[in-house]
């Protein structure tokens, strides 16, 4: 599951995941590649390349 904290507009903002291996329901582990976005303080955005981990292998991420 993708979700977002903090304020868009500012350097607070930051986009996680979270997998679980009993469904969507079910208890999350929270990977060390967190969080996978996040916003610096002079406004510009930091990507982590998350491809190579095994819960995004084969989606294609622009």
């Amino acid at each position: 599951m993708l979700y977002s904290s903090g304020h868009c507009e500012d350097h607070t903002y930051r986009v996680q995941y979270v997998k679980s291996k009993s469904g969507s329901f079910g208890l999350y582990e929270y990977p060390e590649e967190n969080p996978i976005l996040v916003t610096n303080e002079d406004g510009s955005i930091q990507r982590k390349d998350i491809t190579k981990t095994s819960v995004f292998q084969g989606i294609p991420i622009s």
